[in-house]
C-alpha cells in the first residue's frame, strides 16, 4: 500500500468514526431528554380516572353557592351545578341525558347525548401530553406544588372570564402530594381559584333515574 492510499484509508476510517460518534451523541442526548421529561401529575390523574372501575366523583367549589359535581361510573354519569344558589341536575343513562327538575320531580330527556359522561376526562386528556411548568404557592397558609399549562382554560366555572384568545389563558393545578386540591385559571389580569375534591367512588343511587320523577313532556 503506497503512502497516498494509506492516507486516504486513514481519512476514511476517521470520517466513519466521526459520523458514528455524532450519531451516538445525538441518540444519547435524545434518550437523556426523554428520561428527563417526567409525566405530569395531571396525566397520572387522567389515567387513574379512566381506569377507575368503581367510578369517581370530581367536585369543584368556588364558594357554597357555586359548585359543580361530576360523577361517573361506567356508562352512567351525574352532574350537579349550583350557580348563584340555583341547582341544575343532569343524568346520563344508556346514552341519553336527562335534565332533572327536582322541585317538580320531572325530567326532560335528550336522546343520543352523553357529553357529560366524559366531561372531566376529556378536559384532562387535552393536556395530558402537553408541556408544563412547575412551581410552589401558598394558599390558605399551606404550601402546594403546581403544574401550569399555557393556553388552557377548560376548568373555568365563571364563563364570563373565558377568552377567545387562548394565549392569554393558563391554568394551574395544585397538588398536595399526588392529590389535586385546587385549580386556578388565569386569564389576562383576572383569575379564578376553585377548591377541588376527587374521590374514587360514585353514589349508585344518584346514577339512576328516580322512580317518582315523571316525564315533563307528557304532562
Amino acid at each position: 500500500m503506497n503512502k497516498k492510499t494509506m492516507i486516504i484509508t486513514i481519512s476514511s476510517v476517521v470520517a466513519v468514526l466521526l459520523i458514528i460518534g455524532i450519531i451516538w451523541f445525538v441518540i444519547a442526548q435524545n434518550n437523556q431528554h426523554q428520561a428527563g421529561k417526567s409525566q405530569s401529575k395531571v396525566a397520572k390523574l387522567f389515567t387513574t380516572l379512566t381506569e377507575e372501575q368503581g367510578g369517581y366523583t370530581f367536585t369543584r367549589e368556588k364558594d357554597k353557592d357555586n359548585q359543580i359535581t361530576n360523577m361517573r361510573k361506567g356508562d352512567k354519569a351525574y352532574k350537579e351545578e349550583i350557580v348563584d344558589g340555583g341547582v341544575l341536575t343532569y343524568l346520563v343513562v344508556e346514552g341519553d341525558t336527562y335534565l332533572l327538575q327536582n322541585d317538580t320531580k320531572t325530567y326532560y330527556r335528550y336522546q343520543n347525548n352523553d357529553m357529560i359522561l366524559g366531561e372531566i376526562t376529556n378536559n384532562l386528556e387535552k393536556i395530558k401530553d402537553s408541556d408544563f411548568s412547575t412551581g410552589k404557592e401558598t394558599i390558605d397558609k399551606k404550601e402546594y406544588t403546581y403544574e401550569e399549562f399555557s393556553g388552557y382554560q377548560e376548568f373555568l366555572m365563571d364563563t364570563n372570564l373565558t377568552t377567545s384568545d387562548s394565549s392569554k389563558a393558563k391554568t394551574r393545578f395544585y397538588f398536595k402530594g399526588n392529590t389535586l386540591t385546587y385549580i386556578k385559571t388565569i386569564v389576562g389580569d383576572q383569575e379564578e381559584l376553585i377548591k377541588v375534591t376527587v374521590t374514587n367512588q360514585a353514589e349508585d343511587s344518584k346514577l339512576q333515574l328516580p322512580q317518582d320523577y315523571r316525564n315533563g313532556e307528557e304532562l
